[in-house]
């Protein structure tokens, strides 16, 4: 019952859920209200009147129940529409049984493009060696499935064919349309005997001979790659590529080693490791989706799960991932046919729910590389019901039965005249204030990368990138990256500008000083790059690089090598690796970004090598683990645009890339110890260090590591980094990179607000009356003895005139009127000890949390401070009045009453003083790391272009503070809007009384979906934590934390369309420019995005691509350009063998014709790092071996006469080329002995430019080196 008093409504006799008091018997007025109602049951009420009111409590659950059974199922048999459907089954359960949620992808609904489908001839060539018997029957009923799908797929025009083989061969089906004549041949398959590959391609190549000219031809083999010939069977499979015949390669699940069929095929892709006999359906299926046809690829399946409702209990090998709320699995590529995926359900609450925030979707990649995506046209419905439930809708049934009977068998009962206190009144709690939800921005997984900074400046560089990411991801640390810091000393390890992720330490890789102390080396022949000579009269304190490199490359390169002897850098190395490949990627896809400086000691020095140590650790870890992808190597270099110093080791270093980046066409051979032991340094590397390089060029350190970083947070999404790279091809040029951005700071903006927040709630209007003192620390206010009496007497006016409880508290103000309380006393007309307790515990609620005022504003007359001071001035008065007044022995009653009160006031105050003592540090850390983040807020606009102004700082921010509480708090009442009202209505210190004592806890009525509405909190660390927690979900209400919203709240329109036009002020004359802006949902938003990249600039020759991504911190123009090296550099620092011995031959020549000479092309100096194989060249060159001559295309190409094969091939005929390819072919066993012909080689181009002069072409140069080694 509430009754209303003083403007407040009252519980009378209740149980407050607050536990601020506990209530005693309900009034006696009440009596009256039940006295009737009995009256009503046992006299008035007759039995066909409860009848009917039974029958009726029983049938209204029942006609609801099945009403929304009948709702469920009507909703979900609707038909969906759209290539992707979904249901749940059962569609009614009970709560904690488990559904299953399906999603079928229907790929055999999507047009196939138009024209005809071409027939399709395919041949199965299975391995029937005696190894094959566990998995021969396996594989019979994967082909069977196979042939029956090719079948429907090609309407009858596919063909098969079957060829078994041992050590020998033969066509068991010959070509056939008839699937079951197929699938009797594959059950006549035995196993027997050994393996010889080999032995089939007689069949094939039969088979091969007559099939249909105009049919696809498909050759798959089945075997567990034991086979010999490799190279033989190699050449074979070319020779079927060659007549346009498709090949693939399934291996068994177990047991089989598919180094041998990779080689073979030549393509990783089409060899396929199924991991068991479900697997291998799934491979074999593979092989027929890729022949009929891949419909999209890079496919992910997300369905988001709300959390609060529902648990997806999932397998340890299930294929389902949990990432940012939603279900994910990773698919891969879609066919042409229907496909259905599922996952568990379990329901955490009873009701009628939609299953799922959102509607499944699948991502995925078209053809033309573009983001697409599928959605559900509906969601299903779940009607989850429980015991308790069905109990409850039919407790009323039962309540009216047991009340009938009740008060018709039960006797009156006489109450006992005895005296009754007045009952205590407790305040109705206050509505709870629901946190907001944040606004859901799903972000794509992010491809898992090792960040690696090489020298100083690529150490600032991994620190601009963790600034970077971090406001990317909004502080998410569960992102896949690592990052890792070489170098040679910490003398680097100075302050950066750049706020480290605390959640990603860099790993830091420094030298030990053994390695720094530089030894000469002498007689070394992996060391003779290194020219001793030069360094052999330098001090020791030049040779000494533990303070860094100070620009010498060549040191510093000896350093590394010293430290890959000491065998304990690569496996710090290895253990970097392999952490990377530890992060769950899509489809394998990870990569590996080092930053290095151009210029720099260590930077241009190590860079290199450190490339091709991790290349040659993927490939190791390739091929003992079977993968079929290895991280992309990716190369961000910087420089200042126009270096004092450096500069020749920028130069030196672009010439030994352009030389490092061919390796995949000229294997390099480059040893780094004589040691056997790790077989890592002394190989022959066949793959590029790196795939993609990129270069940044600013003039302030500060701006290339910011520039890197930029890049880098492209480089990490998925969609943005695909946008880029598939524009860059597999070129090995470096690419001049210029990025262009806008920025907001959501991680350090979400901080300040929080903060603000934070103090606002324990600031003096809501919580906590704390003050500075003269020593500007935080303290308790001291409140004056008089100000304590007044606030007391104020108390004592608040409490009803005339109740026990007031004239116990008048006692602290006028001990006279002791008397009257013992003729109360004496006549028993005072109320129990207990009563006093729970009556003194309600009143001191009162006064801390306050009331509402006349104008509906809630307002607190006192704070703990004063609070503090007034309990401990009643405390002491009471004592005063124990001590005078005297009681006869027959009083006890009295003195045990007064001593309780003391006892509760004085244990108050002093847990209220704890409260506070401990509120206080916590309060000055939050100011001091506001005041710190303000700071560097105030200096990040330095390197950042940023959309929000931080020049008035503390006003802005206090300002989105306000926005975000207001938005909060206007959910309980729009109309009249008090930030301060509310904030004090719900935070407030409270009184528990508990086991004989008062405990003073803070409450706060904030709800959420995890928590109750009403929170008591025993500690301030506790609450403060939980006030952060608010207050996260409620910066979070900011706009300006995303670029769109600080977009959107721009007021000026033309201020926004000239930021947009000065996205593009540099290099339109790029070869390529990306725009990236985050994928926006809001409809105002996602308006102002497409508007603002409309409005940037597309360059020159309209080279503009917009690309959506997930950062909401940014908006990036990328601009990117093929850089070209400077050629008529001297005497520039090589470290590499092919440049230090392509720059001697050249210098001799400029000595000996007298003339000035260019760098030699790049493929000249790859053959001239081999001299022996180079002396060859040259002597058949001379001998008049080598000429030119047409091939089958018409085009002039160089070739070796001798073995008649061409040494050029397409647009690259230049005889630097020859003269690479010639070194590549015979680097083993060069021939030196050539008999010369008629002509002998032609040397007339050379003697022109001898005559004439001017800038040589490659073949001038080559026929150069071929002089000066006949010279030698």
């Amino acid at each position: 019952m509430a009754t209303k008093r003083d403007g407040q409504y009252w519980m009378i006799g209740w149980n407050c859920p607050n536990q601020l008091c506990t209530g005693q018997k309900i009034l006696r007025g009440q009596s009256l209200v039940v006295a009737q109602f009995k009256e009503y049951l046992i006299i008035k009420m007759k039995f066909k009147t409860f009848f009917y009111g039974l029958l009726l409590l029983i049938l209204a659950p029942i006609g609801i129940i099945s009403g929304f059974i009948a709702y469920t199922h009507w909703f979900n048999a609707l038909p969906q529409t759209g290539y992707l459907h979904s249901e749940v089954t059962p569609q009614i359960l009970f709560s904690g049984e488990r559904a299953e949620y399906s999603i079928t992808y229907h790929g055999n609904l999507i047009p196939k493009p138009s024209g005809k489908l071409k027939p399709l001839d395919m041949i199965f060539v299975v391995d029937i060696s005696s190894s094959m018997d566990q998995t021969l029957p396996d594989m019979i009923q994967a082909a069977w499935t196979v042939a029956q799908e090719l079948d429907q797929g090609y309407a009858g025009t596919a063909r098969l064919a079957l060829i078994p083989f041992n050590t020998s061969a033969y066509i068991e089906v010959p070509w056939t349309n008839d699937i079951n004549t197929f699938y009797v041949g594959l059950n006549k398959l035995t196993p027997s005997g050994l393996t010889d590959g080999l032995a089939s391609f007689p069949s094939i190549q039969q088979l091969i001979d007559q099939a249909r000219p105009e049919a696809d031809k498909v050759v798959v083999f089945y075997t567990d790659g034991q086979v010999d010939n490799v190279d033989k069977m190699a050449g074979k499979v070319d020779g079927l590529r060659r007549r346009k015949v498709e090949t693939y390669t399934v291996i068994t699940p177990s047991g089989g080693n598919p180094s041998n069929m990779i080689m073979i095929m030549d393509n990783p892709a089409h060899v396929l490791v199924p991991h068991n006999a479900k697997d291998l359906a799934t491979a074999f299926r593979k092989v027929a989706d890729q022949v009929t046809g891949i419909y999209a690829k890079g496919a992910q399946l997300l369905h988001y799960i709300d959390g609060r409702h529902f648990a997806t209990p999932l397998e340890d090998d299930s294929s389902w991932r949990v990432n940012n709320n939603a279900l994910q699995l990773n698919i891969g590529y879609l066919p042409y046919r229907s496909m259905t995926y599922k996952h568990p359900l379990v329901p955490k609450s009873i009701g009628l729910w939609t299953v799922g925030n959102e509607p499944p979707q699948v991502n995925f990649l078209d053809k033309q590389n573009q983001p697409q995506s599928h959605d559900c046209s509906r969601q299903p419905r779940l009607l989850v019901l429980s015991w308790w439930l069905l109990l409850l809708a039919f407790l009323p049934a039962l309540w009216w039965i047991w009340n009938y009977l009740k008060y018709r068998w039960e006797s009156e009962k006489t109450e006992e005249s005895r005296y009754t206190p007045p009952s205590i009144h407790s305040p109705l709690p206050p509505s709870a204030l629901p946190l907001p939800v944040p606004p859901i921005r799903p972000r794509k997984t992010v491809i898992p990368t090792l960040f690696i900074g090489i020298g100083g400046a690529g150490r600032t560089a991994l620190y601009a990138t963790q600034d970077a990411l971090k406001a990317a991801h909004l502080g998410n640390s569960q992102q896949p990256y690592h990052f890792m810091w070489l170098d040679l000393s910490h003398e680097s390890n100075l302050k950066v500008p750049f706020e480290a992720w605390q959640a990603f330490s860099v790993e830091e890789i420094i030298a030990p000083s053994s390695v720094c102390k530089i030894t000469i080396p002498s007689g070394e022949t992996h060391l003779n790059w290194f020219d001793a000579d030069k360094h052999i009269h330098d001090a020791h304190d030049v040779l000494n690089l533990s303070q860094g490199a100070q620009g010498q490359r060549d040191l510093a390169r000896l350093a590394l090598f010293q430290w890959l002897k000491s065998a304990e850098l690569l496996p710090q190395l290895e253990a970097a690796y392999q952490k990377l490949l530890a992060f769950e990627s899509i489809e394998g896809t990870r990569q590996i970004i080092l930053f290095a400086d151009r210029t720099g000691g260590v930077g241009s020095g190590w860079l290199i090598d450190i490339a091709r140590l991790l290349r040659r650790l993927a490939r190791k870890t390739r091929e003992k683990n079977h993968l079929d992808f290895i991280p992309d190597m990716i190369g961000i270099i910087n420089a200042p645009t126009y270096p004092e110093r450096g500069q020749a080791n920028q130069q030196a270093l672009d010439m030994e890339l352009e030389v490092a980046q061919l390796t995949g066409a000229f294997p390099q051979r480059m040893v780094y110890s004589l040691e056997p032991e790790p077989a890592l340094l002394a190989q022959t590397d066949t793959e590029a260090p790196f795939n993609w390089l990129f270069s940044v060029a600013e003039d302030d350190a500060i701006q290339r590591a910011s520039q890197c970083a930029e890049l880098s947070a492209v480089l990490v999404e998925r969609y943005p980094r695909l946008s880029l790279l598939s524009e860059r091809g597999t070129s090995r040029k470096i690419a001049a990179t210029h990025l262009n951005s806008l920025h907001v700071l959501p991680d350090l903006d979400l901080q300040l607000v929080k903060l603000e927040i934070l103090l606002r709630i324990l600031g003096k209007e809501v919580l906590l009356d704390l003050e500075r003192d003269p020593a500007d620390q935080l303290t308790i206010p001291k409140i004056p003895e008089v100000k304590a009496m007044d606030l007391l007497e104020q108390w004592v006016e608040r409490e009803p005139k005339g109740s026990a409880l007031q004239r116990f508290l008048q006692l602290a103000i006028n001990s006279d009127i002791s008397d009257q309380f013992q003729e109360i006393i004496a006549e028993n007309r005072i109320p129990e000890l207990s009563w006093f307790q729970q009556a003194f515990t309600v009143f001191l609620n009162q006064q801390l949390w306050g009331k509402r005022n006349d104008k509906q504003r809630w307002i607190r007359e006192e704070m703990p401070g004063q609070v503090i001071a007034v309990l401990r001035l009643l405390a002491h008065r009471l004592t005063s009045v124990k001590d005078e007044i005297s009681l006869p022995n027959n009083q006890d009653k009295f003195l045990n009453i007064l001593e309780k009160i003391i006892q509760l006031a004085t244990g108050a105050a002093n847990q209220l003083q704890t409260w506070l003592d401990e509120f206080i540090p916590l309060c000055e850390t939050a100011w001091q790391e506001r005041h710190s983040l303000e700071q560097r807020r105030a200096t990040v606009g330095a390197w950042k272009n940023l959309l929000t102004d931080t020049s008035s700082n503390h006003q802005q921010i206090v300002q989105w503070t306000e926005q975000a509480m207001l938005e909060w708090v206007s959910q309980i009442d729009s109309a009249s809007v008090d930030i301060t009202s509310a904030l004090c209505e719900r935070f407030f210190f409270a009184a528990q009384f508990d086991q004989g004592d008062i405990k003073i806890m803070l409450s706060a009525y904030v709800s959420t979906y995890i928590a109750k509405p009403q929170q008591a909190f025993y500690s301030a660390e506790m609450a403060k934590t939980a006030i952060e927690n608010y207050a996260n979900q409620i910066a979070q209400l900011v706009p300006t934390l995303t670029v769109e919203g600080a977009l959107a709240k721009m007021d000026n329109p033309c201020l926004r369309d000239q930021l947009a036009r000065n996205m593009l002020k540099h290099q339109n004359d790029a070869d390529q420019i990306l725009v990236v802006t985050p994928t926006v949902i809001n409809g105002n938003e996602k308006d102002m995005i497409h508007e603002f990249k409309t409005t940037i600039p597309a360059g020159d020759i309209n080279q503009k691509q917009d690309c959506d991504g997930d950062d909401h911190a940014a908006i990036r123009v990328v601009t990117l350009k093929d850089e070209f090296s400077d050629m008529s550099a001297e005497n520039l620092p090589f470290i590499q063998d092919a440049e230090q011995t392509a720059e001697q031959v050249r210098q001799r020549a400029q000595m000996h014709f007298k003339m000035q000479m260019p760098v030699f092309p790049t493929a000249l100096r790859i053959a001239l790092s081999h001299p022996n194989a180079f002396r060859s060249f040259a002597c058949a060159y001379q001998a008049g071996h080598i000429d030119q001559g047409e091939d089958e295309n018409g085009a002039n190409q160089w070739f070796f006469k001798d073995q008649g094969e061409f040494l050029t091939f397409d647009k690259d005929s230049s005889l630097a080329v020859a003269a690479a390819n010639y070194v590549y072919y015979h680097f083993q066993n060069p021939p030196h002995a050539f008999v010369e012909d008629d002509h002998g080689g032609d040397f007339s181009r050379l003697e022109a430019w001898l005559k004439k002069g001017g800038i040589p072409d490659d073949d001038v140069l080559v026929l150069v080196a071929i002089k000066m080694d006949e010279s030698s």
